[in-house]
């Protein structure tokens, strides 16, 4: 980035927040305070007004704004991608308003952008099922605006629906669905609770306080550790792409061969992966270590005297 965008992307950053330290803009930009602290002055004589607060940093003066903002092709083609996967994982009235914000960006977009927005749109599709269709909307708000959120829960593997008041500090998707991670007044602690399990929510008026101690990157450190186990099986090529595509927590080609590689899969228990393993039927066998082979070959077992008694 040369230093005229570099400046440019600052006083978007300025105005986005409402104080930042040089600390913080040197860590956003990959910079030295130092350099931060010529960028700013040399801000300060273009004339952009940018007062300064001991204790607290930065910040433009709330009359300042920047002439209406204008797209690349590229960065207008990264909003479209962005928004078709978005608007697929997300309720209708987050679609709404997904492409209000789209019209916004045709109408203050350049001519030479054009036959991206016009095009792109009709030529990307995204076809593997609206699996996250939740309405985000509220969620969102109950977390910027801070104020307690009800809803009645459906646990895992249960029929029945529980009641909960709870202080939401952030979302997060993965394995195909959204999640919120919110404290639970009544378990007192922090839980996560999948969104598409929610039915009567309900935004209250009692506002809470953000817990400090709270950082969300920390909780999916906590709650989502790196796998601490590898297993080895010997895998048909024929089903190396569904491996990939199915087995999230990574894998590795560790020997090619043919018509079987070796494959190595992280994992946080043996039982998961053997499960897996002998979903795959005669094209996958376990080869180590012993643990893993020892936990496929007893579920094996399980599996055959549970189909058994029914003959």
């Amino acid at each position: 980035m040369n230093r005229v965008d570099r400046l440019l992307a600052m006083i978007l950053y300025l105005q986005g927040r409402r104080y930042s330290s040089a600390r913080q803009l040197a860590e956003h930009f990959g910079l030295s305070e130092r350099t931060v602290y010529r960028d700013l002055a040399a801000l300060g004589e273009a004339g952009v007004p940018i007062s300064m607060s001991a204790g607290r940093g930065y910040r433009l003066l709330a009359d300042y704004h920047l002439p209406p903002v204008n797209f690349t092709a590229e960065e207008a083609s990264a909003l479209l991608t962005g928004g078709l996967l978005l608007a697929h994982h997300s309720g209708e009235d987050t679609q709404r308003h997904l492409q209000s914000a789209l019209s916004k960006i045709r109408a203050v977009s350049s001519g030479v952008n054009q036959p991206y927005l016009d095009t792109l749109p009709n030529t990307m599709r995204v076809t593997t099922g609206n699996c996250g269709a939740e309405e985000l909307s509220l969620l969102q708000q109950a977390i910027v605006q801070q104020q307690v959120l009800t809803f009645d829960y459906c646990k895992y593997l249960h029929t029945d629906h529980q009641h909960r008041e709870v202080e939401a500090h952030g979302l997060i998707f993965y394995l195909q669905r959204w999640h919120l991670i919110a404290w639970c007044r009544t378990r007192q602690a922090f839980r996560d609770f999948r969104v598409d399990r929610m039915q009567l929510l309900q935004l209250t008026n009692i506002p809470f306080l953000p817990r400090p101690s709270f950082s969300l990157e920390d909780y999916i450190a906590r709650q989502m550790p790196e796998p601490a186990l590898q297993g080895d099986i010997l895998l048909d090529n024929a089903l190396l792409d569904k491996a990939k595509r199915e087995w999230w927590l990574g894998l590795t080609v560790v020997e090619p061969g043919e018509p079987y590689s070796r494959i190595r899969l992280r994992c946080h228990d043996w039982p998961s992966l053997a499960a897996w393993v002998l979903s795959l039927g005669i094209q996958a066998k376990a080869v180590a270590p012993a643990a893993l082979k020892q936990t496929l070959l007893t579920l094996a077992a399980q599996t055959l005297a549970h189909h058994q008694q029914y003959e």
